[in-house]
């Protein structure tokens, strides 16, 4: 006979007669034993149940996953618990192997593991964002990157390996923005209420907090020594701090960055420091100013910007800025509405190039390599790689790309958005290859990325509310179960009549949601898979010298 299983999150299981259509039996699961020695009759409705997010069954055994984070392998009677695995949080997905020794278990945390029911061992496949990634930063001296995202944690990676090295959460509060301090063992985050705290990469401790805001955070970045940190909000203010005296405010500019625009990154910083960049105060100028003192250098008016040709023409261009960046060959990039992007000279403020059509209906983001030899760009939810006018397409992100840049060596290019994707430049060796006598090449002859998905993750330290760390309980603990076992079922017949009216009180039972401000510990994670994007034979080319 077919039998089918069908779970509440009231902690009930009902078994029916696929065949007659007809309850034949219903468990109840509970996670302890009564202590006090009740004897009372047990209903659908009373006593502590054991929540069922997720469930499936085989021949042999039957496995529960629950809201409190617990995976029960029970047997088909649900009279014996043989297996509990303790995860971070509740559980929303099983899936048994076809020789019924391996169970695939996602939780609502962004994790997809294994757990190996022979040898009770377990492997973590993914960990990362359940939500938008807002910003990501680069340590090259460390080689670790750190990330922040919608879901409300801080992530920070090994770049080698794709590992999580450590995560961090808060209560109340969302990180939008996050940067790393030169020559120091710190990063600076700034969250959606206006507040930049300061974390010890050592200790694990917020070793300042800073108010001087009272909106969010949209622009964060430190000068090249480290001794001092710029940050604006949403209301276009910008702000001057002094990393070297516990963070003491030297200066304020109000209503300096355009508002107009939002989501993405306000300031740049000039390659050698000493300037910083944005579009402000209206989004027809571009300002620079002293990266330590805030004082104004150069503004732009790209509203009206005359560039003279190589024939003696005259283009004029009415343009309306989106962001603004350096680039290391002395130029200033700006990105327009109209999906331009205007060249100028930061010194004289002279308009160098316009490249008209960067995308067709967003611009999101750019970079440049070390050698401004190579440009990326961002929009349309696909990256462009931009060797002068010619470009290539690369298609991974679903959703708009919000960052992008190249690491210190040029040969790995990182965005971010509905992930984060980690991109290898074969642009610098790979060579041109040969084709056959009156056959044309299909592919165009610019470069192409290997693309590296960031699947996983856990954890590592922890902290408490009061920013002091603490050791945090396993993520996963099995218990073999025995007679004494820690959670049971109650399995009994019901009549029609008292099915129906027991079912009806058993329902809209309010979910459990936890939110702990903790930094969680989890090692021995293995490495990040990479998932290449081959488009067509011979689609590893090369810039052509």
């Amino acid at each position: 006979e077919l039998i089918v299983y069908i779970s509440s999150k009231s902690g009930h299981i009902l078994e029916l007669l696929y065949d007659e259509r007809r309850v034949i039996k219903i468990h109840r699961l509970l996670p302890i034993k009564r202590s006090n020695g009740s004897t009372d009759k047990i209903t659908m409705a009373n006593g502590p149940s054991i929540g069922i997010c997720a469930f499936t069954c085989t021949s042999n055994f039957s496995i529960t996953g629950s809201n409190d984070g617990y995976v029960r392998v029970w047997s088909n009677d649900f009279t014996h618990v043989y297996i509990e695995a303790k995860h971070d949080q509740a559980i929303c997905g099983l899936m048994t192997s076809h020789d019924q020794t391996r169970v695939l278990i996602a939780t609502v945390s962004g994790t997809l593991g294994i757990l190996n029911l022979v040898n009770k061992e377990h492997i973590n496949l993914i960990r990362a964002h359940t939500q938008y990634v807002t910003d990501i930063d680069y340590d090259d001296t460390r080689k670790q990157m750190i990330s922040v995202g919608q879901d409300g944690t801080i992530r920070i990676w090994c770049f080698r390996t794709g590992k999580q090295l450590s995560e961090f959460t808060a209560e109340r509060e969302t990180p939008v923005i996050v940067t790393y301090a030169p020559n120091r063992q710190t990063f600076a985050c700034g969250f959606d209420n206006g507040t930049i705290k300061i974390f010890e990469l050592s200790t694990s401790i917020i070793s300042a907090e800073i108010t001087h805001h009272t909106i969010g955070i949209t622009g964060l970045l430190y000068a090249h020594n480290g001794g001092r940190l710029i940050s604006s909000d949403e209301e276009g203010n910008l702000c001057l701090l002094d990393a070297n005296d516990s963070y003491k405010l030297q200066r304020t500019v109000a209503k300096a960055l355009s508002t107009l625009r939002k989501g993405i990154t306000t300031l740049s910083i000039s390659p050698d420091g000493k300037h910083t960049a944005y579009v402000g105060p209206t989004e027809f100028v571009v300002t620079i100013v002293e990266t330590n003192s805030l004082n104004q250098t150069l503004r732009i008016d790209i509203s009206s910007c005359t560039l003279i040709s190589n024939d003696r023409r005259s283009i004029t261009s009415t343009e309306s800025a989106l962001f603004v960046r350096f680039a290391p060959n002395r130029q200033l990039l700006v990105a327009t509405t109209n999906f331009k992007l205007l060249k100028f000279d930061s010194y004289t403020g002279k308009l160098l190039n316009i490249i008209n059509n960067i995308h067709k209906c967003t611009f999101d983001c750019l970079t440049l390599s070390s050698d401004s030899q190579y440009l990326v760009t961002g929009g349309d939810n696909m990256i462009k790689f931009w060797d002068d006018a010619n470009f290539q397409s690369f298609v991974g992100h679903s959703e708009p790309i919000r960052k992008v840049f190249f690491t210190d060596d040029n040969m790995h290019i990182v965005s971010i958005g509905d992930s984060i994707f980690i991109w290898d430049v074969l642009a610098w060796t790979t060579p041109r290859p040969a084709l056959l006598n009156n056959i044309q090449s299909t592919v165009p002859s610019k470069s192409n990325f290997i693309v590296i998905i960031h699947e996983r993750i856990p954890i590592l330290s922890t902290l408490d509310n009061n920013g002091q760390p603490r050791n945090p309980p396993e993520p996963f603990q099995y218990t073999q179960q025995t007679n004494g076992h820690t959670a049971r079922a109650i399995t009994r017949s019901l009549s029609n009549s008292e099915l129906d009216k027991n079912l009806s009180t058993s329902q809209g039972q309010k979910k459990i949601n936890n939110k702990k401000s903790v930094t969680k510990q989890i090692d021995n994670i293995p490495m990040i898979r990479r998932h290449f994007i081959q488009r067509i034979n011979h689609s590893q080319l090369a810039k052509v010298n």
